[in-house]
């Protein structure tokens, strides 16, 4: 596979309830887009395409932080074309917007799944530049996104190895740079600065694949490691995002084929925290079995609240 990239970028600003991004060319089809926003007036923002299509929000976004900051970062993936990207505010402020085309990325679950992705920063207290939290990816050929955003209108200089792919970062409020890697990420960081002192400093530093990952719906088997087993013993790594909180991992054992242990994954803001490893068993042939069929593991049930998701299906019941 190859590392995703970016295609274009465009930014808007001004004090308004809808700031509208019009990219220089419509977007095309199948492409990851991604939008990053902040405004200083503690106002919750949404946003909305001219293909009215619904985004999904960046894990633990929005962040709030001070007496007014708040950003927030979305995704769009497989996104139809458009021709514009719209972020609302329920009363008029100052509202920076920045959305990138990404070719190359998974079509359906781009966000890379490890928990510690994003990686959020926040300083209420002035200063001129602001770090990212640590990022550690799971996926080796990534594209690594940093917003951030700042309550004073400054001119904006990129972290070392980015780039702002031509969006504008004089005169503005924020910024978002991106850089593409080959190889996991295990506790990077970058940062961002700008020419005048800013309070509020939010930074949110994600990361998105270019093979479907284990976030932003049920269980897939990109989650196990490995996929398939023969009879033995060993272990059932399980990882990733959860819809809801509350996800447990039980015993499931059909037919006598295959006996998981059981394991409960931490969560914080319904994110998993850690990967929980389950121990597994997988009876020999019994002397007048037909060893002619194939022999798959069942993998473990997945039970959020009344639904059962089996990994590998999609399906629930």
């Amino acid at each position: 596979m190859a590392t995703p990239t970016v295609v274009q970028a465009k930014s808007a600003t001004s004090a308004t309830t809808a700031q509208v991004v019009t990219p220089t060319s419509p977007t095309t089809a199948g492409n990851l887009l991604v939008a990053f926003a902040y405004n200083d007036a503690n106002r919750s923002m949404s946003i909305t395409d001219s293909a009215s299509q619904t985004w999904t929000a960046v894990p633990n976004t929005p962040v709030t932080v001070g007496a007014g900051g708040i950003a927030a970062m979305w995704y769009m993936p497989n996104s139809a074309s458009i021709t514009t990207v719209t972020v609302s505010v329920s009363v008029a402020a100052t509202l920076p917007v920045i959305v990138y085309e990404i070719t190359g990325a998974a079509l359906n679950t781009p966000f890379d799944g490890n928990a510690a992705n994003p990686a959020l920063a926040s300083n209420s207290g002035t200063g001129t530049s602001l770090t990212s939290g640590t990022l550690t990816t799971s996926n080796a050929h990534d594209i690594l996104l940093y917003g951030v955003g700042e309550a004073t209108t400054g001119n904006f200089t990129v972290g070392p190895g980015y780039s702002f792919n031509g969006t504008t970062v004089t005169t503005f409020r924020a910024a978002m740079q991106s850089l593409g890697v080959s190889a996991v990420q295990n506790g990077v960081t970058t940062s961002m600065s700008w020419n005048n002192t800013g309070l509020d400093r939010i930074g949110i530093f994600a990361a998105f694949a270019d093979t479907d990952q284990s976030g932003g719906g049920g269980p897939t088997t990109d989650q196990l490691s490995p996929n398939w087993y023969t009879e033995g013993s060993g272990a059932l790594e399980f990882f990733g995002r959860a819809p809801l909180a509350g996800l447990t991992i039980e015993e499931e054992d059909r037919s006598n084929q295959v006996v998981l242990g059981t394991g409960i994954i931490g969560f914080e803001n319904d994110c998993f925290t850690d990967r929980v490893n389950l121990d597994y068993s997988i009876p020999e042939f019994a002397a007048n079995e037909d060893e002619s069929w194939p022999r798959v593991i069942v993998l473990p049930a997945i039970v959020v609240e009344d639904f059962t998701f089996y990994a590998g299906d999609d399906h629930s019941e």
